[in-house]
């Protein structure tokens, strides 16, 4: 009865009740604090990062690059080559370039069967896009291995072979997006090189018949010239 009446008289004039002990950090604090930890034990210090040279570390990166540049162009090269085999196949099942009824339902069983088994990028367009591959590009030597699935949709929209070539070659040089080549097809950059050739030459043939007439006096107008007495 006395020790109670010491505790609560202690209690009174402290106004605080005995120190308890601690409670223990929930497990989700735990593996926070230990994720926290583990990012800033993996960040280098300002002494590590100058110790790795800056030659150094953009050399390791630009074959990291390199490596995954040859990866990606490696993949879509593949791709691009299935699909040119796959219209192979439905042009010779449909016995050759015609397109019958049953080629047509030939497309239309095969897209649900693949689509089944190997999900999207099968219907019936896509399919009828990888015959039509096949169809305007013959030989799949002639493919080229830069240029993926999406660039080849795009040029295959365009009719002309020659001005197919024309993009083929200058999305390979000028190493364009997909998005690129789509907005160079649809301002008629082909038509506009022909014409911009076509005025350069016309100039050149003139500077050249100028210089031919100069020694006798002749001045060339547009559409006319007169002799100088």
């Amino acid at each position: 009865m006395m020790t109670r009446n010491i505790k609560e008289s202690v209690i009174m004039s402290t106004g605080k009740h005995a120190e308890e002990k601690p409670s223990a950090p929930s497990a989700g604090v735990v593996e926070n604090e230990g994720a926290v930890r583990s990012e800033i034990e993996l960040q280098p210090t300002a002494k590590e990062a100058r110790g790795i040279s800056e030659e150094l570390f953009n050399d390791v990166r630009e074959v990291l690059n390199a490596a995954r540049n040859r990866a990606f162009v490696a993949v879509n090269s593949a791709m691009v080559e299935a699909y040119w085999h796959i219209g192979r196949l439905i042009v010779e099942r449909q016995g050759g370039e015609g397109r019958s009824e049953y080629g047509a339902s030939l497309i239309v069983r095969l897209s649900k069967r693949l689509t089944a088994e190997f999900g999207g990028g099968f219907d019936k367009t896509n399919l009828g896009r990888m015959r039509q591959l096949y169809l305007m590009f013959p030989n799949v030597d002639a493919l080229c291995q830069q240029l993926s699935w999406s660039h080849y949709r795009l040029i295959m929209k365009v009719d002309d072979p020659v001005a197919r070539g024309f993009y083929i070659n200058e999305s390979v040089k000028s190493s364009w997006s997909v998005r690129q080549l789509e907005r160079q097809i649809n301002t008629l950059f082909y038509e506009r090189f022909l014409a911009t050739r076509a005025e350069s030459r016309r100039a050149v043939a003139e500077e050249a018949l100028i210089s031919i007439m100069a020694p006798f006096h002749v001045t060339l107008r547009r559409g006319s010239h007169h002799i100088v007495r």
